[in-house]
């Protein structure tokens, strides 16, 4: 949400919304680096970070003190009580409030030594044989497979999920047409196909599912296969986002660009890492 002021410069307002769900990892992080990537292009001249919540899940969020501001579902619900004195306000009051009761109870992630074991063994194969992933240690819930990759030379709305049980990794482009990044990879036929993830799309490898229940023993084989792919997408994930725009408000493109981009930083890639 953006407001503009009366000097006509622009305020963002970046909202996260939660009812009893955990925070993910580096959520606010990334909230904070879009407002700064706005503040950058000139989209806003300045930003905040809200949390709103139930009143109980602020409370007890040791995160919640973090965010510029957090509002709770009761306040909202009582303003609208005081200021929106018809059917329609009545009925958002009442929903608000329904909605409070169920944070009473915060979600408490989950985990086990076993999930906490797999992983690290993924994080230190990460580390060791693919540092380009820039692997997070992550403190996954218990049997999670779905893991986020953003190095740091990424666009700040193109990353790669990898969904091990699913069997595929996805380099998602946020808010790209799917006919659109359909065309750009007709000039990389070899890698993969194109999927619609719901407000973006993304190229997509496959590999063989793996679920932490196969234990340590698969990270150096599926594990590893499942990186590979993952290597394979970042190759091709820094095209320029505002090339991509342009592609997707004009629904044409030149080749040109587009292999220029992918040979440019995959050989730069392949220097920071190469010994």
């Amino acid at each position: 949400m953006t407001l503009e002021k009366e000097d006509k410069s622009r305020i963002a307002l970046l909202i996260e919304d939660k009812i009893d769900a955990v925070f993910q990892n580096e959520q606010l992080g990334r909230y904070r680096l879009r407002g700064q990537n706005g503040v950058a292009k000139k989209q806003w001249s300045a930003f905040e970070v809200m949390l709103c919540a139930p009143r109980s899940y602020i409370d007890k969020s040791p995160i919640a003190s973090e965010f510029d501001t957090a509002i709770s579902y009761e306040e909202i619900a009582a303003w609208l009580r005081a200021n929106v004195s018809d059917r329609r306000g009545e009925f958002r009051a009442d929903f608000l409030e329904s909605a409070a009761s169920h944070g009473a109870s915060p979600y408490i992630k989950k985990t086990d030594p076993e999930t906490d074991a797999f992983w690290k063994a993924a994080f230190d194969l990460a580390h060791a044989d693919f540092p380009e992933l820039e692997m997070k240690n992550y403190n996954l819930a218990s049997g999670n497979t779905w893991v986020e990759f953003r190095p740091s030379d990424l666009p700040v709305d193109v990353r790669v999920f990898l969904k091990g049980s699913s069997g595929f990794a996805d380099l998602t482009f946020n808010r790209v047409d799917l006919d659109v990044l359909a065309r750009v990879k007709l000039t990389l036929p070899q890698l993969g196909t194109v999927h619609k993830t719901s407000k973006s799309a993304a190229i997509r490898l496959t590999f063989t599912p793996f679920s932490v229940v196969d234990g340590i023993s698969v990270v150096d084989t599926k594990v590893r296969v499942a990186f590979e792919r993952c290597r394979e997408l970042i190759q091709v994930g820094p095209l320029e986002r505002g090339w991509i725009r342009e592609a997707n408000r004009n629904r044409r493109y030149s080749l040109l660009p587009l292999m220029a981009q992918c040979v440019h930083r995959a050989g730069q890639r392949a220097s920071r890492f190469r010994g």
